[in-house]
């Protein structure tokens, strides 16, 4: 089975064409992930024990009340844009990869939504969701409204534990499976890596799910800084994630890693940009201080580039790592989001 779509129309795929134990979802024949588990899966239970130390009830709370209430407040009285974001990379080689992206924003006693979603094909991304719309401000103007043809679950904290959208013949399902990590984004909504599984009719892939949020007031001076995420997961269940909240070469990242059951965590890490081979929209090498470890990333087609009416914009494409550490070397893959905003 694969799944289509229209060049550039913005219309949802559609299912088509032979199906079978090994396909799933999209242009580029990324499959079912065929039931391996590796380290990630091993290490569930030592990852909800580091979740539980991390992420204390009291810290869950405050994330909820800087996330509720705070954001709830005199959400009429001034213009603020609110982006929800979701990046799954599946365990499969190559694996399904899919970014979606909830924008609301206020003026006034208005909000205007703008939400879509994309899944990597070999040569486009292909829209799996579009919805502009425009209503009453509600009193907690951050929440993903349910709107269109989409169908959302959530949970604590307003965490998406699900997203269902229409396609022509078939639904694509994303769901959110057991807690890895929780943590405060840069504006002080909460922000979880989760393991997720993504599925389309009768065939899933399981992987991680990084979901992400920020705010911004619209009257204040938007920031000039960039941020970037990359999610990398290889065939037998192991991932690393990066996150530089400025991405600049002298500004510290956060690295998680899981490697054959075993959990790695780093806050000092630096993501150096590099030299791009010709046709290729980047490079990059990480490093860590006193470590005998390197990553090395390169990005590769298609690129997605895209902005709002906030003036928050993003770029996103697919990419490959090789993962150095002692005499080992591993051949990861995934996603990298650039974003501006919102």
């Amino acid at each position: 089975m694969f799944l289509t779509g229209a060049k550039g129309t913005g219309r949802p795929m559609s299912v088509t064409g032979p199906s079978g134990p090994d396909t799933l979802s999209s242009v580029n024949e990324r499959g079912v992930f065929p039931g391996k588990r590796g380290g990630f899966w091993r290490t569930t239970l030592l990852c909800s024990a580091w979740l539980a130390a991390c992420s204390s009830p009291a810290d869950q709370a405050e994330n909820q009340r800087t996330a509720g209430a705070d954001l709830d407040a005199d959400s009429a009285r001034f213009r603020a844009a609110y982006l929800t974001s979701l990046t799954f990379v599946g365990f499969r080689s190559p694996p399904s990869l899919a970014h979606i992206r909830f924008e609301n924003r206020t003026d006034g006693d208005r909000l205007t939504l703008s939400y879509e979603g994309w899944v990597a094909g070999r040569d486009e991304w292909t829209p799996v969701l579009a919805v502009q719309d425009t209503l009453p401000v509600p009193r907690a103007a951050w929440r993903v409204v349910p709107v269109g043809p989409a169908r959302i679950r959530v949970g604590d904290g307003a965490q998406i534990e699900s997203l269902t959208l229409p396609l022509d013949s078939a639904l694509m399902r994303l769901e959110a499976l057991d807690a890895i990590s929780a943590w405060s984004s840069t504006t002080g909504q909460r922000e979880t890596l989760r393991s997720a599984e993504l599925s389309v009719g009768g065939f899933s892939e399981p992987g991680l799910l990084l979901q992400q949020r920020r705010a911004r007031i619209l009257d204040a001076p938007r920031p000039d800084t960039v941020s970037q995420a990359f999610v990398l997961t290889d065939t037998i269940g192991n991932g690393l994630i990066i996150l530089h909240r400025r991405a600049l070469p002298d500004v510290p990242a956060s690295v998680w890693a899981w490697l054959d059951g075993e959990r790695i965590e780093w806050s000092d890490a630096l993501v150096l940009p590099l030299s791009p081979a010709e046709g290729t929209p980047g490079r990059w090498s990480l490093e860590v201080a006193d470590r005998n470890i390197t990553l090395e990333i390169e990005g590769s087609e298609p690129t997605r580039d895209a902005a709002s009416a906030s003036g928050s914009a993003y770029r996103m494409y697919p990419v490959r790592a090789t993962l150095s550490f002692g005499d080992q070397r591993r051949t990861m893959a995934g996603i990298r989001i650039e974003d501006v905003g919102p």
